[in-house]
């Protein structure tokens, strides 16, 4: 029994379709390496036709594309920039660090926000594993060619993948996603009832949960917008799909309004502050966990909301936040009949 629990996975894992891509990564794996070994070429090079299906495995197909994109615009930037180099002054320590730094140059030039691990690995790569023509000489075009081949051929299987198992996935992908977010939102809640409560002013840790949380919403919901673009997607779908991008919006909308009562908290002495809604909050979380369990399929408590009557003298920044919470999570109730 111990055993089981410890190999089991957590919820989050389901939520987010966890044995699908561990089922996905060992197929598209076992299928680039059969085709790789059976190619003269191929066969050279298969530590970029897995490098490249890893990374450009994704749950919605549209994102599979893009990064696979990603993937090969990266690799020709690292794979060209070190070709120059090492065709003009060969291979040696000079050459294999000016490759990788003239490679962070043409990356941080076009986006100094993000620099490409795959330029970077390409631009290393290029130094080490160089190919010799029939001569026997060491050749950068040769090296170049076999790069981009193996990339473009793990990609172009890790997107295959991802559109098979999108047929069968992508029904429950925006719903598990939502679920996931809403249980982030509500143990923030939680904690910023317990804080008021019990006068307790550690907001960092949940300034932190707050901060992860954003991650999570706009990563989910890029890939949402990209399900929109997939041909398989009828127009009925897209409309549901609409409504998803609302739910989650609206969910980012409570995130920024919790971000903004710790803000008033970590400012302001506890002792003080005297909120009048912290029954509504209770409420609030109450809603949300209906929410959720009617995404779910779950049996679900009857909606509950309390009209607040505001006492000017006692109204402040929290109970002007737990009233605009009441609101979006009100909107999020209506939109979840729609599904």
């Amino acid at each position: 029994m111990a055993i089981y629990h410890f190999l089991r996975l957590k919820k989050e894992a389901h939520l987010f379709d966890t044995k699908i891509y561990l089922i996905k990564s060992f197929v598209s794996v076992f299928t680039a390496y059969i085709i790789a070994v059976n190619s003269p070429i191929l066969r050279l090079d298969i530590i970029s036709i897995l490098f490249g299906l890893m990374m450009t495995l994704e749950p919605v197909t549209v994102s599979g594309i893009k990064s696979g994109w990603d993937q090969i615009y990266s690799t020709a930037i690292g794979a060209s920039s070190t070709a120059i180099i090492i065709t003009l002054f060969g291979i040696n320590g000079i050459t294999v660090a000016l490759s990788v730094a003239f490679t962070l140059y043409i990356c941080i030039r076009m986006n100094w926000r993000t620099i490409s691990p795959v330029a970077i690995f390409t631009a290393i790569y290029m130094t080490q594993y160089v190919q010799l023509n029939v001569a026997g000489e060491p050749s950068a075009f040769l090296t170049f060619r076999l790069r981009m081949m193996a990339l473009a051929f793990g990609v172009l299987i890790a997107v295959f993948y991802n559109f098979i198992f999108s047929l069968f996935a992508y029904k429950s992908l925006p719903v598990k996603r939502i679920i996931y977010i809403i249980n982030e939102q509500i143990l923030i809640l939680n904690k910023i009832k317990e804080t008021i409560e019990n006068n307790n002013e550690d907001i960092d840790s949940i300034r932190n949960k707050i901060q992860s949380a954003f991650s999570n919403i706009d990563w989910i919901y890029k890939h949402i917008k990209d399900m929109k673009k997939d041909i398989t997607i009828t127009r009925n779908e897209k409309r549901k799909i609409e409504t998803y991008e609302e739910i989650i919006e609206s969910i980012r909308g409570i995130n920024h309004i919790n971000y903004d009562s710790c803000f008033y908290i970590s400012n302001n002495n506890m002792d003080t502050i005297r909120v009048i809604n912290l029954d509504i909050l209770q409420d609030i979380i109450t809603a949300m966990l209906n929410v959720r369990k009617k995404l779910n399929n779950e049996p679900y408590d009857e909606k509950v909301f309390i009209e607040i009557k505001k006492d000017m003298t006692a109204y402040n920044r929290l109970d002007e936040n737990i009233d605009n919470i009441k609101g979006i999570v009100a909107k999020i109730q209506q939109l979840s009949e729609k599904i």
